[in-house]
């Protein structure tokens, strides 16, 4: 064969083999997709052969195909793997009596991808991805235990209605108070809870708890978002009586415990103002505030100094010894040089303002004064039992309620965590 024909076959041959060959390529990866367009060269070790649970974990694999982007991708499959450790809950029945494995109420806490278990390649100008997550024992055990908690409170909703409709309302009440704690510890619970609050309402309305009644009214006509209940609270409100007028200030000062210091001082000196510590106390119990009298080992002296400067410590550790955690401290300071005088008003004789009241809401942890004011008075020949009466109703109807600040409580300092025992070598 000459040179020129050996030129010739070599051409003929290339133009048969490469057809031949980009063909074969095409049968290959076509057949290497298999039936989820995986590549088997593609799929990692872990997840061959996956780890479903050790006495520590629980594991699952997810997977996603055709994403726009890796981070689409593994997205994706990490969703996938959640729905799979969702499906090991009981499944919910909807009100339709369908069933569904994954409840969207179901939120999976402390689910993880394991760092070395990501694996994302291109496929045909998309992405597929697998992941494999963890997801703590103890969590799933947290969570079958407030499925199980949920379905308890359901039940007891049920419970209750049918006791209210029997005219049960204590044992309504003792329910419906369990289901309102729980709330929170809780999963899948089928309540309306304005429903129930109304409910309790009307428990304590049909036992002569005006006050409690109006709570759990006030509770719904202030948080709802239906315009159905907020209308039906509102109606039930309307056939109460009304509030006691230190009412507001229950929820205003987080239904803290409250110490009563009240003092007079005049010509006679300083010394502890007994009738009002008493009125105001008998305004607390009809709002269902604690309250104590914390001024009954009276120092004249020290106590006086107290509304001088401003400064209660003095009074804290009694406030605290007794269960208070806040301090109402009133002065009712009498001017004698002005008492019984007139003062000329427009060419009219007037009584002379005589009296000073000052009044101080006090935080008996730190003795932090957290509002405080002033109110001018005339004592204009009144009993000091008189005066009490007077001083607590216009300090309540004209200062607290419209003017005090809400107060929350404390909350309770952190314990620290125990410190770590250095491990032996």
């Amino acid at each position: 064969m000459t040179a020129l024909q050996k030129i010739l076959t070599c051409r003929f041959s290339l133009r048969i083999f490469l057809p031949c060959l980009l063909l074969g390529g095409f049968l290959l990866s076509v057949t290497g997709c298999g039936t989820t367009g995986s590549s088997t060269a593609n799929v990692p070790e872990w997840v061959r052969h996956p780890k479903t649970e050790d006495s520590l974990f629980l594991y699952r694999v997810g997977h996603a195909l055709g994403a726009a982007t890796s981070e689409a991708a593994r997205d994706a499959a990490f969703q996938e793997a959640m729905k799979q450790l969702a499906a090991v809950f009981p499944a919910r029945v909807a009100e339709d009596g369908s069933t569904s494995p994954v409840d969207p109420a179901l939120v999976l806490r402390n689910v993880e991808i394991i760092p070395d278990c990501v694996s994302i390649h291109p496929t045909w100008g998309t992405y597929e991805a697998w992941v494999q997550v963890s997801y703590p024992i103890s969590e799933k055990l947290k969570v079958l235990q407030q499925i199980e908690t949920g379905d308890k409170l359901n039940a007891g909703w049920a419970e209750a209605q049918a006791l209210a409709r029997q005219g049960k309302y204590s044992e309504t009440q003792t329910i419906l108070t369990n289901v309102f704690t729980k709330m929170d510890q809780a999963l899948f619970v089928k309540i309306d809870m304005d429903e129930a609050n109304i409910l309790l309402g009307d428990t304590y309305r049909e036992q002569k708890d005006a006050i409690e009644a109006r709570r759990a009214f006030e509770q719904v006509a202030a948080t709802t978002t239906s315009d159905k209940w907020k209308q039906i609270a509102a109606e039930k409100l309307q056939q109460l009586p009304e509030p006691p007028r230190l009412w507001p200030m229950q929820d205003r000062w987080s239904r803290q415990s409250i110490g009563l210091f009240c003092a007079i001082r005049d010509g006679k000196g300083c010394r502890r103002f007994g009738d009002l510590s008493g009125a105001l106390a008998k305004d607390c119990r009809e709002a269902k505030i604690a309250c104590h009298d914390i001024a009954e080992k009276f120092d004249a002296s020290a106590h006086a100094a107290a509304f001088d400067r401003r400064d209660f410590q003095i009074v804290c550790k009694d406030a605290q010894a007794k269960g208070a955690q806040l301090i109402l401290a009133v002065l009712y300071d009498i001017d004698p040089a002005k008492q019984g005088k007139t003062s000329d008003n427009f060419g009219m004789a007037v009584p002379a303002i005589d009296a000073l009241v000052r009044y101080f809401i006090v935080r008996a942890s730190d003795g932090k004064i957290l509002f405080d004011g002033q109110i001018k008075d005339v004592t204009g020949g009144r009993t000091e039992s008189s005066l009490a009466e007077r001083t607590a109703m216009i300090l309540i109807a004209r200062y607290l309620v419209p003017n005090c600040p809400a107060i929350p409580a404390p909350h309770p300092p952190a314990i620290p965590a125990p410190a770590e025992t250095p491990k032996k070598s």
